[in-house]
């Protein structure tokens, strides 16, 4: 395998942070005119929430955190504010994926493989992709996560 290319099945969406999604609605769906797809479903790690919207071909997925909940978030919000937070791509196998990448001396963090069967994913640290999250996931065919043709 040369490259993560071989690797990677879509682009799935793009992760923004806000301190309260309600406000950044007023953006997004109210003034650019997205469509709701998904409205404050709890996260992964059980500290945040994330709203998704369809703008053109395009999925946002806006997170924030829940109210008195320490967690990456807060401190993601308290050191740069609102703004990109990472980049999600859907994976046609993560435990492949993670093996390539670390045999690339990427660095590999926060894996959420053994989970759940329909959500697993891993982030590669902003460290090793130039200051930019990225966030990879596989599913399984035709769940509601499963956005591939």
């Amino acid at each position: 395998m040369k490259d993560l290319g071989e690797l990677i099945k879509r682009f799935d969406h793009v992760g923004i942070a806000v301190k309260n999604v309600d406000e950044a609605l007023k953006t997004y769906r109210d003034i650019l005119g997205s469509k709701l797809l998904v409205y404050k479903k709890i996260g992964t790690t059980q500290d945040y929430t994330f709203t998704q919207v369809s703008l053109g071909s395009q999925t946002i997925e806006m997170i924030e955190p829940i109210f008195g909940k320490e967690s990456f978030l807060t401190k993601f919000l308290r050191e740069r504010g609102e703004g990109l937070h990472h980049l999600t791509f859907q994976v046609y196998d993560i435990k492949e994926t993670i093996k390539f990448l670390k045999s690339k001396a990427i660095r590999v963090v926060d894996e959420f493989i053994e989970i759940d069967p329909l959500w697993q994913t891993a982030f590669i640290s902003p460290r090793s992709s130039n200051g930019v999250l990225i966030q990879l996931y596989e599913t399984v065919k035709g769940s509601e996560y499963d956005h591939s043709p």
